[in-house]
């Protein structure tokens, strides 16, 4: 073998490892994380075919591990991890969405806390509310109510 094919032969091909005929390009599979490296999968199983490279991931995939289930999309090249199934037993995340109205819509079963250098707005599952800060607003157009059991002031 001469120089030049000896070259050729050790340089890695860059196409899609394929154990058999998989899906076409554009279509989108489940699979199986089978090698990660820093929470990027580099393999997938393909529940459709075989085992295919994969050539990137979206933005909003968290960190893999091996055994992860994932919808992948196929590309020339290999595939691109589009979402990572949740795991079994795991519960869905909180979520956030925009409403029809353009109003937001936070769901967080457990309560949520925003944090500022100086200022915090917490509301906890047990229904408190709490609202702390170097000075406090409160202004309103109409009435301006205050109710409670009992209402402390200083």
């Amino acid at each position: 073998m001469g120089r030049k094919q000896a070259r050729q032969a050790s340089v890695p091909s860059l196409a899609p490892v394929m154990d058999q005929q998989g899906p076409a390009v554009g279509e989108t599979c489940l699979a199986e994380v089978t090698a990660v490296e820093a929470g990027e999968a580099l393999r997938l199983q393909l529940e459709a075919a075989g085992a295919v490279r994969v050539a990137g991931h979206a933005a909003g995939v968290e960190a893999l591990q091996a055994g992860d289930r994932v919808v992948a999309m196929m590309v020339e090249g290999g595939a691109v991890v589009v979402q990572r199934m949740r795991r079994p037993g795991e519960r869905p995340r909180a979520g956030v969405r925009v409403e029809e109205d353009g109003s937001l819509y936070l769901n967080a079963p457990r309560g949520f806390r925003v944090e500022s250098a100086h200022a915090t707005l917490e509301l906890r599952a047990d229904g408190r509310v709490f609202i702390d800060g170097k000075e406090i607003y409160c202004v309103a157009r109409g009435v301006n109510r205050l109710q409670g059991a009992t209402i402390e002031l200083n």
